[in-house]
C-alpha cells in the first residue's frame, strides 16, 4: 500500500495569502494535487497548516483521501514531512511525497516513478529534473517510520542522499506556485491547455 501525502500546511508567505485557495481552472489550487493523489494511491494524507478551517472547507476530498494538522506549520517544511510520515507509517504503509502547489504535476512522471520503486529494493525513489529534485517521492515504509521518530535535519540527506535512487523525469521540473508570477504562469498555462 502506498499513501499520498500532500504537503499543504504552508503559510504562502511570498504570496500573501493562501496558495491553497487560489482558483484555477473553477476550484483550489490544492484540489488539483489531491485528485491527482487519489487517482494513484491507495490512501492520500493532506497535511494542513496555516488557515487549515478555511483550506479544508474549501476541499472536496475523495473518498479516500483525509486531512491531518500540522500544529507547528511555522517551523518549516520538514514539520509537515514528518506529520505525513507518521501518519503514513501507522498503517505500515509506504509513502508519496507531493506538494500542494504543484497542481500540474503529470501523469506520466507519477507513473513512472510510481513503477520504479515497485520494482527497485531502494528506500527512496524521486524524479530528477536536470541536477533539481523533484516530486513525488517515494519512500519505504520503514525509512519513513524511522524519519517521522527522527530529527528534522536528516529528512534533507534520506531525500536526497547517495541511497536515493534517481528516476529521469525530463528536463523541466513541473511549476509549483510561490509568487504571485507563478501563479499568474500557471493560470496561463490552463487556458492554453483549455
Amino acid at each position: 500500500m502506498i499513501v499520498g501525502v500532500v504537503l499543504a500546511a504552508g503559510t504562502s508567505e511570498r504570496l500573501g495569502r493562501p496558495k491553497q485557495l487560489l482558483e484555477l481552472e473553477g476550484k483550489p489550487l490544492l484540489q488539483h494535487a489531491v485528485d491527482r493523489a487519489a487517482a494513484y494511491f491507495d490512501e492520500v494524507v493532506v497535511v494542513l497548516g496555516h488557515e487549515a478551517e478555511a483550506i479544508e472547507a474549501a476541499l472536496r476530498l475523495p473518498s479516500n483521501a483525509r486531512t491531518v494538522l500540522n500544529e507547528r506549520f511555522a517551523e518549516g517544511h520538514h514539520g509537515s514531512v514528518r506529520v505525513g510520515f507518521a501518519t503514513a507509517s501507522r498503517e505500515g504503509a509506504d509513502v508519496a511525497l507531493l506538494l500542494g502547489d504543484q497542481p500540474y504535476l503529470g501523469d506520466d512522471l507519477i507513473a513512472r516513478t510510481v513503477e520504479w520503486f515497485r520494482d527497485s529494493a531502494a528506500d527512496v525513489v524521486r524524479p530528477r529534473h536536470g541536477e533539481a529534485p523533484g516530486h513525488p517521492v517515494l519512500v519505504r515504509a520503514d525509512t519513513a517510520a524511522l524519519l517521522a521518530s527522527g530529527e528534522d535535519e536528516q529528512l534533507g540527506p534520506a531525500l536526497r542522499g547517495p541511497q536515493v535512487e534517481w528516476v529521469d523525469g525530463g528536463p523541466e521540473a513541473p511549476a509549483d506556485v510561490d509568487t504571485w508570477e507563478n501563479y499568474e504562469a500557471l493560470v496561463n498555462k490552463g487556458t492554453a491547455r483549455g
